[in-house]
């Protein structure tokens, strides 16, 4: 509950500081199944700022990622959009015993408003028994691209049925 709270004001700082922008909804799944697994897609809420700045944060994480703690408002991405362009950092998550432990990493991808999009960059690869990196994921493994369905627009979350 706590760190759904902290997730919520750190998503609410993040768009404080800028006025508000519309919401996109997108359907995002931390690997390439998700239009084809049930079960493996999150819900997100994107956001760019008239500032160009972008949050990227979970509104319904997926059965995985809340077993874990991640809840509504938990960032995933945040960074700046130049030209089109997103260079930001996103966070990938693992449990160990009752420990969260959140890792993060540069990406990079093309943005273009009411479309999907794919960001990429070298994923942590975590340490098998303690929170720490032991190096990073190839460009070929799932966790380092990070693909995102269009589905919507607007203030409030669509009433969507997602896999």
């Amino acid at each position: 509950m706590r760190r759904s709270i902290m997730a919520a004001l750190t998503l609410a700082t993040a768009l404080a500081a800028t006025p508000a922008a519309a919401a996109e909804w997108y359907l995002h799944s931390g690997d390439r199944n998700c239009a084809v697994t049930p079960g493996m897609c999150s819900l997100m809420e994107v956001r760019i700022t008239d500032m160009n700045d972008l949050v990227i944060a979970y509104s319904r994480p997926k059965p995985t990622l809340a077993s874990i703690g991640i809840g509504p408002g938990e960032l995933l991405v945040s960074g700046r959009l130049y030209n089109g362009q997103l260079v930001g950092t996103a966070r990938r998550y693992k449990l160990y015993g009752t420990t969260r432990c959140s890792l993060s990493y540069q990406v990079r991808g093309v943005i273009s408003q009411g479309q999907g999009f794919v960001l990429q960059g070298p994923a942590p690869n975590f340490h098998p028994n303690r929170c720490g990196k032991i190096g990073e994921l190839s460009m070929d493994n799932d966790q380092s691209v990070l693909t995102f369905t269009y589905i919507g627009s607007g203030q409030t979350a669509p009433n969507v049925s997602y896999r």
